[in-house]
């Protein structure tokens, strides 16, 4: 990737809220400590925390953030720019955070839990170890389409002692719409399509990344062969791949695994509970405006901005009633 990339990014970023001539700032990915503390990426690529209802920057060297993540053990991490790239600890208390450069030419690396804390290149897989020091894995496994991506890192997912790679379809894609999930070794294959917000101009670029509930892996799926273009959320088995749930509508960014065989799944306008694996609704909350970033904290509570509004942010209770049946029906009703 030529690293004039990463201008025209924040460019983008800023177009908007520059035409309109309201602030240029926004918040366009979200994670959450346990205990409530938001960390954000702003408009600028920076990393900033949420202190008294307003975002304040963070003390950290790490600029050009393009991806935040959380680990099982209640981790934030960060993909941020520089000579060579880099993968950043968020601390959770203030501090410098560890710094591990990633011998890569692009930032679109990803993180995994397949030997403790990984960090996914398109060519390398390496394990974060203390002090800043990697460890090397290995070669990233390439996905449904035999090749190796230039351009990003394929998801790699990790459940009941097996490990499913979802990417992209070609190596030329420059996101991964019309790309695959497949067992590691390829006794199975499915379609999925999924983005990054800073790279895909088209709508599957804010879709959910695959991501594993149980012994499922919950997926977005665009048919266009269908006017207009159908939009779906599927559950797939990760033993075989087989087709346990669906549901009309498509997962995005935001979307995550709950306890209790369930799952968030964050829409257009709305954010629902569903159970895992038929993906059938039990809880269901419409917001006032389309939906920016979303996080889960403690598993007790979203945090979410509405697009191109990053104050207030909201806060929905996960243990509100559910939803009537009525509703839940409505809700369901083409996933059968």
């Amino acid at each position: 990737m030529k690293r004039g990339w990463l201008p025209i990014a924040v460019l983008l970023l800023l177009l908007p809220a520059t035409v309109s001539g309201q602030a240029a700032f926004d918040v366009y990915e979200m994670q959450c400590f346990n205990d409530g503390t938001l960390i954000g990426v702003s408009s600028d690529l920076r990393l900033v925390t949420l202190r008294g209802g307003r975002w304040q920057p963070l003390p950290l060297d790490a600029t050009g953030v393009l991806r935040l993540w959380r680990s099982p053990d209640d981790r934030i991490f960060a993909v941020a720019d520089g000579q060579p790239w880099a993968a950043v600890e968020v601390p959770h208390t203030a501090g410098p955070g560890t710094r591990w450069e990633v011998p890569s030419g692009i930032g679109f690396m990803r993180f995994a839990s397949l030997d403790g804390i990984d960090v996914v290149t398109p060519d390398r897989i390496s394990r974060l170890d203390p002090g800043g020091k990697l460890t090397d894995l290995g070669e990233t496994p390439v996905g449904g389409s035999r090749q190796r991506a230039s351009l990003r890192a394929p998801e790699i997912l990790v459940a009941k002692g097996m490990s499913v790679v979802c990417t992209g379809s070609s190596d030329h894609h420059d996101d991964s719409v019309g790309g695959s999930c497949q067992e590691r070794s390829g006794t199975y294959l499915y379609r999925v399509d999924f983005g990054d917000a800073l790279c895909c101009e088209s709508e599957a670029g804010h879709f959910t990344n695959p991501f594993v509930c149980g012994d499922v892996v919950i997926s977005s799926l665009r048919d266009a062969r269908h006017v207009p273009a159908r939009e779906t959320t599927q559950a797939r088995a990760v033993a075989n791949g087989a087709l346990l749930g669906r549901r009309e509508g498509a997962a995005r960014l935001g979307s995550t695994c709950l306890d209790g065989n369930r799952a968030l799944l964050v829409g257009k306008r709305d954010v629902q509970i569903v159970s895992v694996p038929r993906l059938r609704t039990l809880w269901r909350q419409k917001t006032a405006g389309k939906i920016g970033a979303v996080a889960v904290c403690g598993g007790s509570k979203v945090a979410l901005t509405l697009e191109g509004h990053p104050y207030p942010v909201d806060e929905i209770d996960l243990t509100a009633p559910l939803v009537s049946c009525k509703d839940a029906a409505r809700a369901t009703r083409g996933a059968r």
